[in-house]
């Protein structure tokens, strides 16, 4: 697979949970390649989607991406968007199960798909073992955005060390506050309404206006309660200065 290509109408969708995020950009007409490490969540993706994937308009990886190949114990939470190969203090007794999951790099999913446009990241702690690889790259995703949370610095140094000069700091439980614009400024225009899970709309439809990295550091510092734990979590976007 060509990595001095981007693939315009491709997304990558790691951390598809049950597959809200994929079902949207599948609606605006992109290519999506879902990757989920929980069992039970890529049975769902897999069942869910299956005329997709039947059509090749959805590949579905059912691993998870790591710094290295190989199979981690994975932490199956019984909320289950916490679930993750990172245990924390979230995981009480009886909270929980655990599986064993294959994981594969994310140089590996570039070497067989390709460099995509839009590059989601949500994967519970381990968002910096994708961002990671970016330097790697001869051609980087138009758009990227991943999870606030542990390795935010690591994330932020990585993106603007490869080109990324524009953020949003998007606060998630407000995705629906302003309509997906008409005419659309991604794929096709759909009327979606966003649920919890979701990361939502993407590149020029992402809520809110872009920032230089200095601005996004000073809102981060600013905005109160800005951890899941504490009521509120939130993505960030950024986009490449190509």
């Amino acid at each position: 697979m060509n990595w001095n290509c981007r693939q315009n109408d491709l997304i990558y969708d790691i951390g598809a949970h049950k597959g809200d995020d994929a079902g949207f950009y599948l609606a605006k007409g992109f290519r999506v390649i879902s990757v989920e490490a929980h069992p039970i969540h890529a049975a769902i993706v897999r069942e869910r989607f299956s005329a997709e994937i039947a059509e090749g308009r959805l590949v579905l990886i059912d691993k998870g991406i790591h710094t290295s190949a190989g199979v981690l114990t994975f932490y199956a939470h019984e909320h289950d968007d916490w679930s993750t190969f990172i245990k924390s203090d979230r995981f009480t007794p009886g909270t929980y199960r655990t599986f064993p999951v294959e994981v594969i790099r994310f140089e590996d999913l570039l070497h067989q798909f390709g460099v995509p446009y839009y590059l989601k990241v949500d994967i519970e702690g381990l968002d910096f073992a994708v961002l990671a690889h970016l330097p790697e790259m001869n051609v980087l995703p138009r758009y990227v955005s991943f999870e606030y949370g542990p390795g935010l610095e690591e994330c932020l140094e990585v993106l603007a060390r490869t080109g990324y000069d524009r953020f949003k700091f998007i606060e998630q439980m407000g995705k629906n506050r302003h309509p997906l614009p008409n005419p659309p400024l991604e794929g096709r225009y759909v009327n979606y309404k966003f649920t919890g899970y979701m990361t939502g709309a993407f590149g020029e439809e992402a809520m809110g206006d872009w920032m230089k990295l200095d601005a996004l550091l000073k809102v981060v510092e600013e905005t109160p309660n800005s951890h899941r734990g504490e009521g509120r979590w939130y993505d960030i976007h950024a986009r490449h200065r190509d």
